[in-house]
């Protein structure tokens, strides 16, 4: 007679079942092959045209806020389009011209770096709550040349009652390659939330406000050539 191999010694009660092989489910509940797991992170909004997983579903930018940010002056200089804008998103285009390349005759990093300001400025700002600029980082990761299409998107990954972060992505049109990639960080006016430091007249040293007794309080960097908002 072949012996029961869930018994024990003779006489004994059965032993529990053999436990399954490691592995993933079977069974009803089963995750699909691709989902997320601790090697297999779900993918997050870039290059979609859609919000980051910070901005809220909130409704749409107000037509007043859209025009105040697709008139920017500086923007308009330089020939930069806001394409689509949502809370806490912004794509931005530009086309680099031959007096925006630099003494090797590609386009001058001034010139990506305005393209991705821009797409953060409107990002920021798309909430409705004037956002001014704490720093902007971004690296460059492959040349522009004159007469190639640049789009600029920026997605909001964080945002608290006065900062808020954002991702940053330049990338060539048609063939979506990356020019460059970043993150930068805002100051909210956010009301009841204090307001940035004043940079006009009446202003302390270095353009910071001063404190009770006169001291002066360090008003937001100006990093790496980012420009106030």
């Amino acid at each position: 007679m072949t012996a029961d191999p869930r018994r024990g010694p003779r006489g004994s009660a059965p032993g529990p079942p053999p436990e399954p092989p490691p592995g993933p489910a079977r069974a009803g509940g089963q995750a699909p092959p691709d989902a997320p797991g601790p090697h297999r992170p779900r993918p997050v909004g870039a290059g979609t045209g859609a919000p980051g997983p910070a901005a809220t579903r909130e409704p749409a930018v107000p037509a007043a806020v859209r025009e105040r940010i697709a008139a920017d002056p500086f923007c308009r200089l330089l020939g930069i389009h806001l394409e689509a804008l949502a809370p806490g998103y912004a794509r931005l285009s530009m086309t680099v011209r031959p007096d925006m390349a630099n003494f090797h005759g590609v386009g001058h990093g001034g010139a990506v770096f305005a393209l991705a300001d821009a797409a953060h400025a409107a990002a920021s700002n798309s909430h409705g709550v004037p956002a001014v600029a704490l720093h902007v980082g971004l690296h460059y990761v492959a040349p522009a040349r004159p007469g190639e299409r640049l789009v600029a998107e920026a997605w909001e990954e964080d945002r608290g009652r006065r900062t808020a972060l954002y991702r940053l992505a330049v990338r060539r049109h048609p063939d979506g390659r990356l020019v460059a990639a970043g993150h930068g960080r805002v100051f909210r006016e956010e009301p009841g939330g204090g307001s940035p430091p004043r940079l006009g007249p009446g202003a302390g040293p270095l353009g910071a406000d001063a404190g009770p007794a006169g001291a002066a309080r360090p008003g937001p960097s100006r990093d790496d050539g980012e420009a106030q908002r």
